[in-house]
């Protein structure tokens, strides 16, 4: 029988913000649908719908594109936390193929059951995202998929921008037009954050913060809104990206000193946004071992691939 792997995300804490912030949350969670939508539109078996309003769904055809698609949200809706829970095994065909609607919300079976259980067992637990099959390397997996907190707010929101703009897994969709439009504004606030928030960061860590850099800094906050954004991003991506070729995601892959995944285009972008220094953005990647953290993403897409695709009648021995 067909695997797949059904993804539900919900958004933490939403229940105690205000009103006002909760309707902010809800229009980016809609947003984030529609990046992912676009982003994995052949590889989703049902697309990305709303389930209730602080809480995604979907069903997709790998369980890379399941977990990269997690990825991307977790960091298209940064300052707000996730939760999220992917199922593997079969649906209910008949219903995905009878009903003309493609409405993840309306579909049923082992997947959806088994992410329902996931996204509940991180709640208890207090994790990041679940991932369940029934199989004995469900635990072991789940440990390693835990991400890493940032211990600052200036290198969570760095972190962030990288990932979105610059996200390496995914090889055909990041120099696209349509992908630049659609992420312009997540990325327009969260560097607007970096640079309100952010700033008081940099000014307690960072002697080489001068009064200088302040006063460029505020000059160009007029610049950060959500068409200078894409205009800069089209212009520095479309004309100067290109896409990451498997040499490179292999060494990748090798963890190697010589290989980086945040190449000196990305941080010119970083530092236009942020309205910061080259040595600023360059200490904060370094000091974060965002490289390393990087690598660790693209290291855990291929162990999932390789125990949650693997053939039923393969077995495992563990």
């Amino acid at each position: 029988m067909e695997k797949f792997y059904a993804v539900m995300i919900d958004m933490v804490g939403s229940k105690k913000m205000n009103e006002a912030d909760r309707y902010i949350s809800q229009k980016h969670f809609l947003k984030s649908i529609k990046v992912i939508n676009y982003v994995y539109a052949n590889k989703i078996k049902l697309p990305m719908t709303m389930s209730s309003g602080d809480s995604i769904q979907g069903l997709f055809n790998d369980v890379e594109s399941a977990y990269c698609a997690y990825y991307l949200i977790r960091h298209l809706l940064f300052p707000c936390r996730i939760r999220c829970g992917i199922g593997v095994g079969e649906i209910n065909m008949e219903i995905a193929n009878n009903i003309k609607e493609r409405n993840s919300n309306i579909n049923d079976g082992l997947a959806y059951h088994l992410a329902k259980n996931a996204i509940d067992e991180a709640k208890e637990y207090g994790k990041e995202i679940v991932i369940k099959k029934g199989i004995s390397f469900d635990v072991p997996l789940n440990v390693l998929l835990q991400e890493e907190e940032m211990d600052s707010f200036s290198r969570a929101s760095i972190y962030a921008l990288i990932n979105i703009i610059s996200p390496i897994a995914d090889k055909d969709f990041s120099n696209s037009a349509n992908y630049l439009k659609m992420v312009s504004c997540f990325i327009t606030d969260i560097s607007k954050l970096y640079r309100s928030k952010g700033e008081k960061e940099l000014c307690k860590e960072d002697l080489m913060f001068s009064l200088e850099l302040k006063s460029n800094r505020m000059n160009s906050n007029n610049f950060i809104n959500e068409e200078n954004v894409f205009n800069m991003l089209k212009n520095e991506i479309l004309n100067t990206f290109n896409p990451i070729s498997e040499k490179q995601y292999q060494e990748y892959l090798m963890v190697s000193e010589r290989s980086t995944t945040i190449n000196a285009d990305t941080r010119k972008i970083i530092r236009n946004l942020t309205g910061t220094s080259s040595q600023n953005i360059n200490n904060i990647i370094l000091s974060a071992n965002m490289e390393q953290l990087r690598k660790k993403y693209i290291s855990k897409i291929e162990l999932l691939k390789v125990i949650y695709n693997k053939d039923e009648t393969e077995k495992w021995r563990y």
